[in-house]
């Protein structure tokens, strides 16, 4: 009977930390499992980066395709992040058309080769589905962070990525941008150089 309880409570939290459409791991999953990822490396027991991923035109392809294609984009671009993740990386829906990925003992070359990698990856499939949505190139823009030892919460390292999100959108989407804080933490964002893909 203990057994058996302890199952279906680990069915119960299951379900609990994952998404319904997407089955990827929803916002208060994501949080928690940043929470102690976040720990983790302030006190260097590892690298930790993060990436913010987020569908370019999306609330165009909405209004023009409709929402059940829209949730069906959703579930494939979430399915695509998971299947192309190593068992340490953590996808999760952050909300809305909004990804939010977790690369732990990942250095920023590795999570701009991983944001490179999800972004190609989307890219290919957008041309897959083009007699589908002729109308809509489907692409993503990426923006990625890294754990520096000056950053005192998680929040200054959702920002960075998300900021970095936002420049690539800004700069026509389906590209990857990095980024960063200095000592006296200014925000900045990049594109990665030729060495870090």
């Amino acid at each position: 009977m203990a057994l058996e309880n302890a199952r279906t409570f680990e069915d119960m939290k299951q379900r609990a930390d994952f998404e319904g459409l997407t089955r990827a791991y929803n916002r208060t999953a994501i949080d928690q499992l940043l929470s102690e990822a976040f720990d983790r490396a302030s006190r260097g027991e590892s690298d930790l980066a993060v990436a913010m991923v987020d569908v370019d035109r999306f609330k165009v392809f909405n209004d023009r395709y409709g929402h059940l294609s829209g949730d069906s984009i959703l579930k494939l671009i979430a399915g695509t992040l998971i299947k192309f993740s190593r068992p340490t990386e953590i996808v999760g829906r952050y909300g809305g058309e909004e990804f939010f990925c977790i690369l732990q003992d990942t250095d920023l070359n590795g999570a701009v080769n991983y944001g490179e990698r999800i972004r190609a990856k989307i890219e290919e499939l957008g041309y897959l589905l083009h007699n589908r949505f002729p109308d809509h190139k489907l692409t993503i823009s990426i923006g990625v962070a890294t754990f520096k030892s000056h950053l005192g919460v998680k929040e200054e390292l959702i920002d960075m990525a998300d900021q970095a999100m936002y420049a690539a959108k800004a700069a026509g989407g389906n590209c990857v941008m990095i980024g960063w804080t200095d000592g006296n933490q200014t925000m900045h964002v990049r594109r990665p150089s030729n060495t870090e893909r």
